[in-house]
């Protein structure tokens, strides 16, 4: 009987505990002062109610609550760019833009020739004298499909300079590949970050004067002496992979705006820096030992111009 009564004592205490630790579901309310406003206003959240934890998605790309379980991006718009500059010397055609989707990478002059290269030289302007002109942005995405990686090369062939006279020297500077797709644009590779490497065709006989910077691509052709004048020779600037196949960026990830040990908010301001309608979501997270609970608020912000 005693047994029993303990028993008895034992579970009546643990129902008492449980119910003290019970979970709260979190208590929110958020609303917006208006329905519209305009790119780089700033947004004012008015939070009524509380929670340990508050999240915030905003709904721009990366930010965005449909794609908190993960976001596959599909390939986008490749976008080239860069300028020229061209001096010294009176030999024609000897600067060419290459693009190529099966290179392998190699560093000997062979894994160029076994690489299947397309020129797309003529879409772009280039400059005609010493100073710098723009190539305009140009669209190379046709040259990118159901392939998974890319490489830029700018070509640089010298001719006999006994016959066609001395090489000019070309000069390549705001290197710029962009890519454009629903996580909006991102830079792939400027100068800097494009991996550049000098190939030289002749670089025992003939070795060229080219040159790579963090700022600047400089092809120029090899010194001209009684046993090299007559040669003919390529020198090439030739980009890292840059990757354009299909993406995984993992999920989409809000904005903590209050932690366990934050003061409970009334506001929380944001900026949107693009027109559209945005699915803005706020997450309350309420735990302890016993469980967790999760609140959801949701409302729509419209952005204009």
């Amino acid at each position: 009987m005693k047994s029993l009564y303990i028993l008895l004592l034992f579970a009546l205490t643990f129902s008492s505990c449980k119910d003290e630790l019970a979970v709260n579901p979190p208590d929110l309310s958020i609303a917006t002062e208006k329905n519209a406003y305009k790119v780089g206003e700033e947004v004012k959240f008015k939070i009524e109610g509380d929670a340990q934890l508050i999240s915030f998605y905003s709904g721009e790309p990366l930010h965005d609550y449909t794609f908190r379980e993960g976001r596959i991006v599909q390939p986008g718009k490749l976008r080239l760019s860069f300028q020229s500059s061209v001096e010294f010397g009176t030999q024609q055609g000897q600067f060419s833009v290459l693009v190529s989707t099966d290179f392998n990478g190699g560093s000997s002059f062979s894994d160029i020739q076994l690489a299947n290269w397309t020129d797309i030289t003529s879409r772009f302007t280039l400059a005609t004298t010493a100073v710098f002109t723009y190539s305009r942005e140009i669209d190379i995405t046709d040259l990118a499909a159901n392939a998974q990686t890319i490489f830029i090369a700018f070509r640089y062939k010298v001719k006999d300079q006994g016959v066609y006279g001395i090489g000019r020297t070309w000069r390549v500077e705001n290197f710029l590949l962009n890519s454009e797709s629903s996580v909006g644009l991102q830079k792939k590779g400027d100068i800097p970050t494009s991996g550049f490497r000098l190939f030289d065709k002749q670089a025992n006989i003939a070795p060229s004067r080219s040159t790579l910077s963090n700022s600047r691509i400089s092809l120029v052709a090899h010194s001209v002496t009684d046993a090299n004048r007559n040669l003919e020779t390529e020198n090439w600037a030739i980009s890292k992979g840059f990757s354009i196949g299909t993406q995984d960026y993992g999920p989409d990830r809000p904005v903590p705006i209050k932690g366990i040990a934050d003061s409970k908010i009334s506001t929380y301001k944001y900026v949107y820096t693009k027109e559209g309608i945005y699915k803005a979501v706020f997450i309350g997270y309420n735990a302890n030992i016993s469980g967790s609970a999760e609140l959801k608020k949701e409302l729509t912000v419209t952005i204009n111009p």
